[in-house]
């Protein structure tokens, strides 16, 4: 994951916080291509506050932690029965027979 966030400073000019080793490791990950995923922490800040490296890493640890990235997304089968075989529904509307 590459993290960064925009510092945006009272006149109003923005620098690009980013961290010294750019990515950021996502273990545990299933994925068989590798893959980067680019994200804006900078929401994660209050408004004047100084985004540091340090921070912005703790951040992206969080998320990281709260969010698994690169496992397989769980698949689901679903059936229909239909309603009008049901012999709950046939005895409430019997003029449906």
């Amino acid at each position: 994951m590459l993290p960064y966030a925009v510092q945006t400073a009272e006149d109003g000019s923005e620098t690009v916080v980013t961290l010294p080793e750019v990515l950021l490791p996502i273990t545990g990950s299933e994925l068989m291509r590798r893959k980067t995923l680019i994200k804006d922490f900078t929401e994660y800040f209050e408004f004047g506050d100084t985004i540091t490296e340090d921070a912005l890493r703790a951040r992206a640890t969080s998320y990281l932690a709260r969010n698994p990235l690169g496992i397989t997304a769980p698949t689901l089968t679903v059936a229909f029965e239909p309603l009008w075989k049901q012999p709950e529904l046939l005895a409430l509307h019997p003029r449906q027979r």
